[in-house]
């Protein structure tokens, strides 16, 4: 790692001469082959592409009738471990052989009509595109004057230019003609010339490329299309530039063969350029398709292309139009202004590249505090942090963002610059130089232009050359034609290319005194945060401590006091990780970690409020009341978790002194350091140091360290296992009694023996890998899901980790045993919780009833008045405070439902809320599902009630009231059935109208007058007469019909 970087590079690794393979003619193919190739063996740092004969004739090997004038372009060839190769081709027309012109019927008699094409291929590292296409020219001009320069300029390009980056230009000879070139200074900053000018005007728009740019951040597929091989190659290469300092990691084909199409089908993300010919056969893809040839860009309509949040959006913009489009600021002013004259395609490119580059500097301001260590040696390993950076640059609400983070774009960024002491470049200069104030804030156009032309010098600077590329005298088409209508070209020596080749291998050094070396990676500026926003921090954890040492030292109704305002503070990020490291601060002396009822209920109560609780659970041990949180099922969650674990325990293990307080997690810089990754040193200086030094190091140890880091990512991954185990196993005594422990710990056993003995181990992977479900298990049994899904989550965060199989393989024949062993603890947890003493709970209150007439008929049953959407509240302060939901009793008299209780908020607790609804006025009464009476009605009510709340109903009226109400745990499910039928009998009554609350007074009266009623009428009720008339309405219109009257006699005339 301390080792500078000094071994050179050949410009040039192989030349290829590839033509139409006059043989399979007759065989109905039409292929390529490989005549010659140089050198004849493959080099030892990088071999021949096994697909060059594609590759270089993208529109595939076919005869042509004509003569075709030369054509060069440049394709890029990527290997197995990702390393690019740039092929530049050159591909001439010559004429057919014998054999070919006696299968074609239509040769003529004056000479031949066919012409087969044939490539030139130069492969090399270095986009020196311009260069190549000079030296293909020259190489193809000298076979056709017959001499042998053609061999002696190979020979030069393979053995005797060699570039080393940061060293001076090489010059030498190609024929006639001395050419010079540099390697880049830096070899990560791409070289461009002019192409990045050209994307842009075919692109046409800003919005055009700014789409383009979102599509490639968020990994969506990129297709483009033309008619020039040249004009996909150079395209596709331009917008790959424009992501430095990001390296595309996807498939990247410039230019497709046409024999490849069906790969435009793949699943995964890719950048790739095709030709118009195929476009009908590039139909219905879910991918963003480019036409250069018209500069338009096309999205589907299955793709939803996020947007750059602002300010970043409208700063690129107006870097964008003041590069493009100069005079755009002073088109409406009176008198006209002078311009500066335009600068040349290659400064404008650079230009244009620097405003991207600086888009991205702004955008990853700060990312250097969210990295976090988890190996340093063998090999070194560097996480991100997302959540993090996320809330310290407040985009957890920016979908382009999150996407970003989570590409491989993104996380190939980290695994490569992660590290602290490494080869720096412009990039880390320029994210070190970027303030914090700047981020965000619009910027005046003169410091704007100056940084971006700033910028565009250095890029200019890193590839800029002694003499240009583009010497090579002018050759007409007329001469190319001329040569080609009636010769070959010859084949090259292959003798003397060797030779000459070994020759200069001999007397030309392929390395020279290293020049760049690495250094610490230049920290960038922290985020802090506004000066306003960490007082208010400040004060929200001030109250947190307050609220938590209240309730360790049992001053229960103090901590009350303030649990509103703790609990409305919990949706800051700063108050939950505060909250986590209050807790475990109060953890010395152990035996506050066993708590009374009352602060039980208080500590978990705010546990659930940091979790942003979903549902309701309580029982006797803390992590049984937070076990149905969604976040438990979020792997990244866990993932993130144990890297930042992991990521504490390696930086204290590299301190130069031990910490006085061995708290893993420090409340002292919370307000401004949330996740204490800005501890001095950071983890990312002691990296740094170590790295440094580690060529002064010795084996042993290395190996050493090497092992303390391994059992520090061991022991974690173990640690997370119970804790996973904890949070996915529920206090269900349902499910739990269908679990068959016995068999969890005898796969325990038979996976820690099978480590011991070689001839058991095939068979008890293969009954392992059954029983424990990952080929037939069943999705409802409890314990098998769970040890496969933790098992699954432990192999890819440990082989992230960089741990070995067989310690994997350890780990995860461990967790049946755990899962069995804390099944046989949690079925001893839910007998003792029942044994747990009931909380105290309000006396009921009665109502006052309407004297004399008014009497209760069933109620006093103990239920909680549930929020109904109205704004049922009063003001404390400057925090409202509702009423609802409220707890007391409910009853049913023979005129109304009446509900009278006390808020469940203790700040209002001594208030009474009377709710009533006449009977007769009922008009719909229906039981609430599961979900909405375990949705935010149940906030305010304790947990350990909510939880056992249960047939909840909601009745409406016609006088537009509305009530809904859950029964309590200590009233019986037939109880509240019974309720609700009684409800149901007296609004639809069957019986005389003197039984109902009207006619009270006078029922003595009634009941003499009318007498009993033994049988019940067809029409007893409106209800019943309205189902009649619905079944048979003609039927019933005839009955109650009158007869037609007579018309009277008509007299007769006599």
């Amino acid at each position: 790692m301390s080792e500078c970087e000094g071994t050179s590079t050949r410009l040039v690794d192989y030349v290829v001469i590839i033509e139409f393979d006059e043989t399979q003619i007759r065989h109905g193919s039409s292929v390529g082959n490989i005549v010659q190739r140089f050198p004849k063996y493959d080099w030892s740092d990088i071999s021949l592409s096994p697909s060059l004969e594609v590759f270089s004739q993208p529109q595939g090997w076919a005869l042509s009738a004509e003569m075709r004038p030369v054509c060069f372009f440049a394709n890029t060839l990527t290997d197995i471990m990702g390393a690019r190769q740039y092929a530049c081709c050159l591909q001439v027309y010559e004429p057919c052989g014998d054999d070919i012109e006696e299968v074609d019927d239509t040769r003529s008699d004056e000479g031949p009509s066919l012409f087969k094409p044939k490539v030139i291929v130069i492969l090399s590292r270095f986009p020196f595109f311009d260069l190549f296409r000079n030296c293909l020219n020259q190489i193809l001009l000298a076979l056709l004057e017959a001499e042998d320069k053609a061999e002696l300029m190979i020979s030069t390009l393979l053995s005797q230019v060699y570039l080393t980056p940061g060293m001076p230009a090489v010059s030498f000879c190609l024929g006639s003609d001395r050419l010079s070139v540099r390697a880049p200074k830096s070899p990560t900053i791409p070289v461009t010339s002019d192409k990045v000018t050209l994307f842009l005007q075919q692109l046409g728009t800003i919005h055009n490329i700014l789409t383009l740019l979102c599509a490639v951040m968020t990994d969506y597929k990129i297709l483009f299309r033309s008619s020039s091989l040249s004009l996909l190659a150079d395209s596709c290469y331009a917008l790959r530039s424009l992501l430095y300092p990001f390296d595309y990691p996807h498939t990247y084909v410039p230019v497709l063969p046409e024999l490849l199409i069906e790969y435009l089908e793949s699943p995964t993300p890719y950048i790739m350029g095709v030709l118009n010919t195929v476009r009908i056969r590039c139909t219905d893809l879910d991918a963003v398709v480019v036409d250069l040839d018209v500069g338009a860009v096309y999205v589907p309509p299955s793709i939803t292309i996020p947007v750059i949040p602002q300010p970043f959006h409208q700063q690129l913009t107006s870097s964008l139009q003041m590069v493009l489009y100069p005079g755009l600021a002073t088109a409406d002013f009176a008198w006209k202004v002078g311009q500066p004259p335009f600068p040349a395609c290659e400064v404008q490119d650079k230009r244009i590249r620097a405003c991207f580059l600086r888009f991205f500097a702004d955008l990853l301001v700060g990312y250097r505090c969210c990295l976090e260590v988890i190996r340093v040696y063998t090999p070194p390993l560097i996480v991100f942090h997302k959540s993090a950076f996320l809330g310290l640059r407040q985009f957890s609400s920016c979908p382009l963002i999150r996407a970003f983070l989570d590409s491989l774009l993104f996380q190939s960024f980290i695994s490569e610059r992660g590290l602290p002491f490494r080869i720096c470049d412009l990039f880390d200069e320029l994210v070190a130089q970027i303030s914090e104030q700047s981020n965000g804030q619009s910027t005046l156009r003169t410091t704007s232009i100056e940084n971006i032309i700033e910028i565009a010098e250095k890029l200019l600077e890193n590839e800029r050359q002694e003499t240009p590329f583009s010497i090579t005298p002018f050759v007409t088409r007329q001469r190319f034609t001329i040569s080609f209508s009636s010769t070959k070209l010859r084949l090259l020596n292959n003798d003397l290319v060797s030779q000459s080749i070994k020759h200069k291998l001999k007397t030309t050094p392929n390395s020279v005194a290293p020049v760049l070396c690495p250094r610490r990676v230049q920290a960038t500026p922290w985020i802090t945060a506004k000066e306003e926003r960490m007082g208010a921090v400040s004060r929200r954890l001030q109250v947190l401590s307050s609220c938590l040492h209240h309730i360790f030292d049992f001053k229960l109704s103090d901590a009350r006091k303030i649990m509103c305002a703790v609990e409305l503070s919990m949706r800051s990020v700063n108050a939950r990780v505060a909250f986590c490291q209050l807790l475990w601060k109060n953890l010395v002396p152990i035996n506050r970690a066993t708590l009374f009822p009352q602060q039980f209920e208080l500590i978990v109560r705010l546990m659930n409020c940091a979790l942003n609780r979903l549902t309701a659970g309580v029982h006797q041990f803390a992590y049984t009341c937070i076990q149905e949180h969604a976040v438990w099922d979020n792997q990244q969650f866990w993932e993130a978790a144990f890297f930042h674990d992991v990521h504490r325990q390696i930086r204290r293990l590299y301190l130069p002194a031990r910490e006085e307080s061995d708290c893993p997690f420090p409340l002292k810089e919370n307000v401004t350091d949330t996740w204490n990754l800005m501890e001095k040193p950071s983890g990312m200086d002691l990296v740094s140091d170590q790295l440094a030094s580690m060529s002064n190091v010795r084996d042993d140890e290395i190996e050493k360290r090497a092992a303390e880091e391994n059992s520090i990512v061991y022991g974690q991954a173990k640690h997370y296992i119970n804790l996973m185990v904890y949070m996915r196993v529920p206090l269900d005594l349902s499910k739990l009694r269908r679990v068959n422990v016995r068999e969890l710990e005898k796969r325990s056993d038979r996976n820690g023996r099978k480590r011991d003995f070689d001839e058991e181990t095939e068979l008890s992977m293969s009954e392992s890998e059954v029983e424990s479900g990952f080929v037939e298990a069943d999705s409802t049994d409890l314990g098998n899901s769970t040890v496969r899904w933790i098992s699954r989550l432990i192999d890819r965060i440990c082989s992230s980790a960089g741990l070995e199989q067989p310690q994997i393989e350890s780990l995860c024949g461990e967790i049946p045993g755990f899962v069995a062993l804390h099944i046989d603890n949690l079925e001893q947890v839910y007998t003792e919780s029942k044994r747990l003493s009931p909380l105290h709970k309000p006396k009921l209150l009665q109502p006052a009833l309407l004297l004399p007439s008014e009497r209760i008929v069933a109620g006093g049953l103990r239920v909680f008045l549930l929020a109904d959407g109205r704004v049922t509240s009063t003001t404390c302060g400057e925090t409202p405070q509702s009423l609802l939901p409220a707890e007391g009793a409910i009853f049913l008299t023979n005129y109304r439902v009446v509900f009278k209780g006390q808020p469940c908020d203790l700040f209002l607790c001594e208030q009474v809320v009377v709710r009533s609804m006449t009977v007769m006025s009922i008009t719909k009464e229906k039981p609430i599902g599961d979900a909405s009476s375990q949705s935010s009605q149940l906030e305010g009510i304790p947990v350990r009630v909510a939880h056992q709340l249960h047939d909840a109903f909601q009745i409406r009226s016609s006088g537009f009231q509305l009530m809904k109400f859950a029964f309590d745990e200590e009233v019986p499910n037939e109880k509240a059935e019974e309720f609700m039928e009684t409800l149901s009998s007296l609004r639809w009554a069957s019986v005389l109208p003197h039984t109902l609350f009207a006619y009270s007074a006078a029922s003595s009266i009634l009941s003499s007058t009318l007498g009993s009623i033994t049988s019940k009428h067809k029409y007893g009720t409106m209800k019943e007469l309205k189902k009649a008339l619905m079944r048979n309405p003609l039927k019933e219109r005839k009955r109650f019909r009158a007869p037609p009257k007579a018309l009277p006699p008509i007299p007769k005339k006599w």
